[in-house]
């Protein structure tokens, strides 16, 4: 982020907001982020670079755009977040999670309760024994 904050949009490296070929064969197309545009398809939003290719397969309900190689997604089970390979860093099993790029964790309501991940998901405060 400290990065960032220094940088003009001229500076910025445009391969990351823009893709090399027209992103065509989608449902619904969204503006790429960090090299990755969220795309819809029958089966569902997944993930595609600046050349069209399927990076993160269309299997989710819903998506956000990548933040600090982060996204939130949803699946029938629950919210998750993955990495910019569709790995699982919060497995999707929660009711809200949202990321925060600023500290790098992410809050995730179970129920209730809202619980603290770190940036490569671990929890952060343990589960109290009962």
């Amino acid at each position: 982020a400290s990065q960032c904050e220094s940088m003009t949009l001229h500076e910025a490296d445009l391969s990351l907001y823009q893709a090399s070929v027209a992103l065509e064969g989608h449902l619904s197309v969204r503006f790429m982020h960090e090299g990755l545009a969220a795309v819809e398809h029958p089966t569902g939003w997944g993930f595609v670079d600046s050349g069209n290719r399927v990076v993160v397969p269309s299997v989710y309900l819903w998506v956000n755009d990548f933040c600090e190689c982060r996204a939130e997604v949803e699946t029938a089970k629950g919210m998750g977040l993955i990495d910019k390979s569709g790995r699982y860093i919060i497995e999707p099993r929660y009711g809200v999670v949202e990321y925060d790029p600023r500290s790098g964790c992410s809050m995730v309501r179970q129920g209730k309760e809202w619980i603290e991940f770190d940036y490569s998901g671990q929890r952060l405060v343990e589960e109290e024994a009962i």
